[in-house]
């Protein structure tokens, strides 16, 4: 007598991004004989599927998926098989949810303008800040590289995020354009698309001279 099911597994990736969609890591163990077909079944929150066979190689199989067409949000991954063990008790079936919801967006990125264009030379004895917003989740963070250095910042609840470029960083900057860029990722691992500004730097103070009439007399001390 074997009424013992054969044991059956699966597990999907942790995160399904841009990166990985068409080509999502599934996997799992079974006690079924060497050549078993185990059919492998995506199914997004609308309902969608999409569906690959594994073979069961000592033990264990894996293959990937094509899941870029499936929409954004919790995957669940069912395995299946018709095959069975010498008793012929076939297994049941075994799911996996991502832990992370598929996300093949990209998140947007931009900086706001910096100083009004132009560090001056009250400016460049302080701190600078460095502003902009993001729709990458809150608590992401947000790279800013000024005069081949990095700066970073964290992404509020609001999607806005300020880096602070030190007063001596400042200071160190060459007269005129410098450009500033950022870059930040969501929590599916789906990077902006890279964000560009400029700022001025102009710390030359205007020259102002002043001439006086050599002589004042009756003549013209009234002008």
């Amino acid at each position: 007598v074997d009424t013992v099911l054969p044991a059956l597994t699966v597990d999907v990736a942790d995160t399904i991004n841009a990166t990985n969609a068409s080509a999502v890591p599934v996997s799992g163990a079974s006690d079924l004989p060497n050549g078993s077909e185990v059919k492998i079944t995506l199914t997004d929150a609308e309902g969608n599927t999409v569906t690959v066979t594994a073979t069961v190689t000592d033990g264990k199989y894996a293959t990937t998926v094509d899941a870029s067409g499936l929409k954004d949000g919790a995957i669940t991954a069912t395995a299946s098989s018709t095959a069975t063990d010498a008793a012929g008790n076939a297994p049941a079936d075994a799911t996996d949810t991502t832990a992370n919801s598929k996300d093949s967006s990209a998140p947007t990125l931009s900086i706001d303008p910096i100083s009004e264009g132009y560090i001056n030379a009250a400016e460049a004895k302080g701190d600078v800040a460095i502003s902009g917003t993001t729709t990458a989740e809150a608590g992401q963070t947000v790279t800013v590289t000024l005069n081949g250095k990095e700066y970073t910042a964290v992404v509020k609840d609001n999607g806005t995020w300020t880096a602070t470029v030190p007063a001596a960083d400042v200071a160190a900057l060459t007269q005129g354009e410098q450009a500033v860029t950022a870059n930040v990722s969501d929590k599916a691992g789906n990077p902006a698309t890279q964000a560009t500004a400029n700022v001025v730097v102009d710390t030359v103070l205007p020259t102002l001279t002043v001439d006086v009439a050599d002589t004042i007399n009756a003549t013209n001390a009234s002008a």
